[in-house]
């Protein structure tokens, strides 16, 4: 059930003849935007879904709300911000289903290494390490995801994540 359609904001824009306040507006409109980002937890499917028949209910109201010359000004503008609002959520979703990689999972947890560096002697093993990661560097055959060669501080930034430990500025060992 799409609960988008049960909202206040809703049923403030289908009662055309029922005097409403601008803060009244406002604050219904401010309730659905609040309810168009929780939609977007579902899967991208029910979501799509969701906001499609969204789209359509507040398009049908329009021809209502416009023809009453000026009496409903407020509501159509509302209305009107409410489309622009689901438009933008439905382009947003689309880019989301077409490009997931540009869009972080909020829940994946980040990389935490099981291995430790031990600094018997302080500086020797870091300078040891960079000494690795600059002849890494020096083959050139690391790349970034773009394509392009990886620098030397994103392949020490990698060791130290993956070693648990910190060059401070590679330049300096």
């Amino acid at each position: 059930m799409n609960d988008l359609l049960n909202t206040r904001f809703i049923s403030l824009l289908a009662e055309p003849s029922q005097k409403v306040t601008n803060e009244e507006m406002s604050n219904a409109y401010g309730k659905f935007t609040e309810q168009v980002k929780t939609v977007g937890c579902s899967d991208n499917a029910t979501v799509l879904r969701t906001l499609n028949v969204t789209r359509i209910e507040l398009a049908v109201l329009e021809p209502y709300i416009s023809t009453s010359r000026g009496k409903n000004a407020l509501r159509l503008a509302y209305l009107r911000k409410a489309l622009s609002l689901v438009d933008s959520e439905r382009e947003l979703l689309l880019l989301k289903i077409q490009h997931p990689e540009q869009f972080p999972k909020p829940n994946s947890q980040p990389f935490v290494s099981d291995l430790y560096i031990f600094l018997k002697s302080k500086g020797l093993v870091i300078i040891a390490l960079a000494k690795i990661v600059i002849a890494i560097f020096l083959t050139g055959k690391i790349f970034q995801r773009n394509g392009k060669p990886a620098n030397m501080n994103q392949i020490a930034y990698a060791f130290e994540k993956m070693f648990n430990c910190n060059f401070g500025s590679i330049y300096d060992q």
